[in-house]
């Protein structure tokens, strides 16, 4: 069984709003609830078709997962672009190997902007006693546009979700994101 992290007011500095809701289709049409998450800790991963950074970090997802997914963090992928189709998002989800991770459609972008989320690649991490956001932006410090450089610096995503399910203040609880940027459409923006 797992141990819960440590309950502490180290995290009142970070995002202490509650988060909202959301449900979501699965490339099979399953409907996933954000508050039916299972664990302690819950990563949203921004996606869409074809953009190189993302695809670049689903390895890092996938070495996440093995790492934390054990300790109680579940990760969720979300395709927030539009115009990508079911057809299009499956294929692209079968050429990149994400059959673990569950993988949702938000072609509203309701969710991408309910966070504030710009840019693929970028991710947001969830705390599940309290529904608020620990940590916000990118993976590692290596991927941008035109940029690929080896091995991490920093590691932005891991070093919080450390610090979290040990109990200690998350230290860092935003970074810049680098991902593609998204395209909303004004209809999106104005809620329909």
């Amino acid at each position: 069984m797992l141990a819960a992290p440590l309950v502490t007011d180290a995290y009142a500095g970070t995002n202490s709003r509650e988060v909202p809701d959301f449900n979501l289709l699965d490339l099979s049409g399953k409907n996933h609830s954000l508050r039916r998450a299972d664990g302690w800790a819950v990563v949203l991963f921004f996606t869409g078709n074809g953009c190189p950074i993302a695809r670049k970090s689903v390895a890092k997802l996938h070495q996440l997962r093995r790492q934390f997914g054990e300790q109680g963090v579940e990760f969720q992928l979300i395709n927030t672009y539009a115009g990508d189709t079911l057809k299009d998002t499956r294929h692209e989800s079968n050429e990149l190997g994400v059959r673990q991770l569950s993988y949702l459609r938000d072609p509203r972008q309701a969710v991408a902007l309910s966070f504030g989320v710009q840019r693929t690649a970028e991710v947001v991490a969830i705390r599940t006693d309290d529904w608020s956001v620990f940590y916000q932006g990118a993976i590692d410090d290596l991927l941008g546009q035109g940029a690929d450089c080896g091995q991490p610096g920093q590691r932005f995503l891991a070093t919080p979700l450390d610090e979290f399910l040990g109990g200690k203040p998350v230290t860092t609880a935003k970074s810049p994101s680098k991902g593609c940027r998204f395209t909303f459409s004004s209809a999106t923006e104005v809620g329909g």
